[in-house]
């Protein structure tokens, strides 16, 4: 909401000289399009089911939105405790 009402109305935010209405529109973009990716993560987290499923050959890690897939047994190191 806040990025679009940057778009749309820039002068409205200028606050010194070095401030012009092409950067606030920037940032008001830039605003907009961070904020969809925040929203769109949350929805994709909070509907998944199941945040970790193990099997014999491997584990699919799903509690983040940047999911890494299948991870075999073999590719694991060790796990500690953070």
């Amino acid at each position: 909401m806040l990025g679009i009402w940057l778009v749309r109305d820039p002068d409205l935010f200028i606050r010194s000289r070095f401030m012009t209405a092409m950067h606030i529109q920037i940032l008001g973009i830039l605003n907009t399009v961070l904020c969809s990716q925040v929203l769109c993560s949350l929805i994709t987290i909070s509907t998944r089911k199941v945040a970790l499923t193990i099997t014999n050959d491997y584990l699919i890690d799903n509690s983040r939105f940047e999911s890494l897939g299948k991870i075999y047994w073999n590719d694991i190191t060790g796990i500690e405790k953070v």
